[in-house]
Parts: structure tokens; C-alpha cells; sequence
């Protein structure tokens, strides 16, 4: 399933909004232009995921655990984590999710370029 038809479904069923897809849509084409990365794909399923889980959580005024302190230290020192910074700076420049959301962000980020094989330290 590409990442289009997963939000297309999202807002079928009324996990996210048009609105709230089309920002995720132009999130994935920012990483694609600026970064060289594809989001068009299974490996991105778990960020693009994340994204219906907050606006849920947004949309019934619930919130999110900040990520636990050992949890952040462990992706600081991941071989992804300067790359992945770079690329949540950019997300908060576009999405502004609430503060408690970022670190699972740099998570999903930090994931998805373990996959595409993105080593650089942080």
C-alpha cells in the first residue's frame, strides 16, 4: 500500500482529516525534494502512522507520555540520530505537533533511516 493510499484510507475512516493529510503528504514530498528520501513506501509506515495517532489524540484533547529520558538517550546515540534531526527540525518548521510528540518523531525518524541504511552519527 503506498503512503497515498494509507492516508486516503486514514481519512475514509475518519482517523485524520484532508487537512491533516494533505500536511503529511507534503511533509513526505519535503523529505523527498530536500533530503533524497522516499516516504512513498512501506519502510515510512510507522512515522505516517504516528502522525493518525496525534491528531486523534489532538482531535479528542488527549496527550502523549513525553518519551522516557533512557529512551532519548539511546536514540542520541544512534548512527541515524544527526540525520534524523535534521529532518524533525524540519517537520516542526511544517507540522508543529505538541512538544510531547517530538521525541517519538526523532523514533520514527531515527527507524525509518536504520532502514534506508543512513549511518551518520549524531
Amino acid at each position: 500500500m503506498t503512503i497515498q493510499n494509507r492516508l486516503d484510507l486514514m481519512v475514509r475512516v475518519s482517523m485524520i482529516t484532508i487537512d491533516q493529510a494533505d500536511k503529511i503528504q507534503r511533509l513526505c514530498s519535503i523529505y523527498e525534494n530536500e533530503f533524497g528520501y522516499s516516504f512513498d513506501e512501506e519502510a515510512a509506515e510507522r512515522f505516517i502512522t504516528h502522525f493518525a495517532g496525534m491528531y486523534i489524540r489532538e482531535n479528542q484533547g488527549q496527550s502523549i507520555e513525553t518519551i522516557p529520558e533512557f529512551v532519548m538517550d539511546q536514540l542520541l546515540n544512534d548512527p541515524s540520530c544527526a540525520k534524523a534531526n535534521e529532518m524533525l527540525k524540519r517537520l516542526l518548521e511544517e507540522i508543529k505537533p505538541p512538544k510531547e510528540e517530538e521525541g517519538y518523531f526523532l523514533l520514527h525518524l531515527i527507524h525509518y533511516l536504520g532502514q534506508q541504511g543512513q549511518d551518520e552519527p549524531c
